[in-house]
């Protein structure tokens, strides 16, 4: 069962729970898609041909689709372009043919966990519970930047910065869990910065690192949800 997706170094992670834990591979053939109609003085057939040479684009075919909800399927141009980073700029190249609107990009904004389960038709509910870890800190440790207390669960964690930095880390791995629950998510880059200060080795994911997903609250660590 695949329950979390991951983008490392243009790479697609994917994870699944199994009777025996946890385990991840590299989906390699991956290649995202987004659509192009063309409209008024446009032309498909133009587009098609434009788009087979350039070089972020993999493959492209003539599909019926709706546009929106409101239409009936019509022909679009389905174009599957080499990662993530191509989708964006294929789209900036056809939004500049033509006239405004003459040719039109669809599923460019999509966030890329979405994006490859509905490409690949995944359902990432999972079908059972996950294991969980609870983990909170205070308004004031956290406006310290320097955080010496916090809960994991039912259990206070408390001493130096250094101290609570291993003490969470080797309790995330001994538990492994698969769900963090996080009172707040600015805990998530307080911890990483001060665990570079000290010089401390941490992780809260599977794999070492995180990464900011979007705007200022949302994070994640390799492997693992919060």
């Amino acid at each position: 069962m695949v329950y979390k997706i991951d983008y490392v170094d243009d790479d697609v992670l994917r994870w699944s729970v199994t009777e025996t834990g946890v385990s991840c591979e590299v989906d390699e053939s991956y290649t995202p898609t987004i659509y192009v109609s063309a409209h008024d003085d446009g032309e498909l057939s133009m587009a098609r041909a434009a788009l087979r040479d350039h070089p972020a684009v993999v493959r492209v075919a003539v599909v019926e689709e709706r546009v929106s909800f409101r239409h009936d399927p019509e022909q679009v141009l389905q174009v599957d372009v080499v990662d993530l980073n191509a989708v964006n700029s294929v789209a900036r190249v056809v939004s500049k043919w033509g006239s405004p609107g003459e040719y039109r990009c669809y599923n460019v904004d999509f966030s890329r966990e979405f994006r490859y389960c509905l490409e690949e038709g995944i359902d990432p509910l999972p079908n059972y519970e996950l294991s969980q870890m609870q983990i909170a800190v205070s308004e004031t440790e956290l406006a310290s930047e320097r955080v010496t207390e916090l809960t994991i669960d039912d259990e206070t964690v408390t001493g130096s910065a250094a101290d609570v930095l291993t003490a969470l880390s080797a309790r995330v791995e001994s538990v492994d869990p698969d769900v963090l629950f996080l009172n707040t998510s600015a805990l998530i880059p307080v911890l990483f910065q001060q665990a570079d200060r000290l010089d401390v080795e941490f992780q809260l994911g599977r794999r070492p690192g995180w990464q900011q997903l979007a705007g200022e609250s949302t994070y994640e660590s390799y492997g693992r949800l919060w």
